[in-house]
């Protein structure tokens, strides 16, 4: 698939849980960048910026995880925000521990799995993360009324809430 053809479906697919969320669209754009955390919402601009994964399937979660930081943003900026730590500056457990990184995981593992039919293994975090973070999917389920199969989902884990 062609670069520009596959920007064109982030869009689209921004706009969509945008819509779901009831947020207007961030911005998209490519920044050549890479390693953990090459995406980001930026407030400023109300832009995402997507990195090195933009040619990769990963980019759909990673557009879902970093649409929901607006929404964040547009929500409940100080729940989410109030302490907040950026990469780099503490571990990435603690970084990746915190409400807002928790909130955007959870609420990209369901919208991955609604609108694109796949599941996300969270490959690389915690016991302790994963926990946290289906805990939190089960709120945000509930919360829009998504049938997720959360116990078949805690099994494939290996995690037991």
């Amino acid at each position: 698939m062609e670069e520009k053809e596959q920007v064109e479906k982030l869009v689209e697919f921004a706009r969509e849980v945008s819509n779901f969320l009831h947020i207007t669209a961030p911005s998209i754009r490519y920044k050549e960048h890479g390693g953990y955390g090459s995406s980001w919402y930026d407030p400023e601009t109300d832009t995402v910026y997507i990195g090195a994964e933009a040619r990769t399937r990963d980019a759909y979660y990673d557009i879902v995880h970093e649409v929901r930081h607006k929404w964040q943003w547009v929500t409940d900026l100080d729940f989410y925000y109030s302490g907040y730590k950026e990469v780099g500056t503490v571990s990435l457990e603690e970084y990746r521990s915190q409400i807002a990184e928790i909130d955007a995981d959870a609420f990209a593992v369901l919208m991955t799995a609604m609108y694109l039919n796949e599941v996300v293994k969270l490959n690389g975090y915690s016991n302790k993360e994963k926990e946290n973070i289906i805990r939190r999917e089960m709120e945000i389920a509930k919360e829009y009324n998504i049938k997720f199969p959360f116990e078949d989902y805690c099994g494939m884990m290996k995690i037991t809430l």
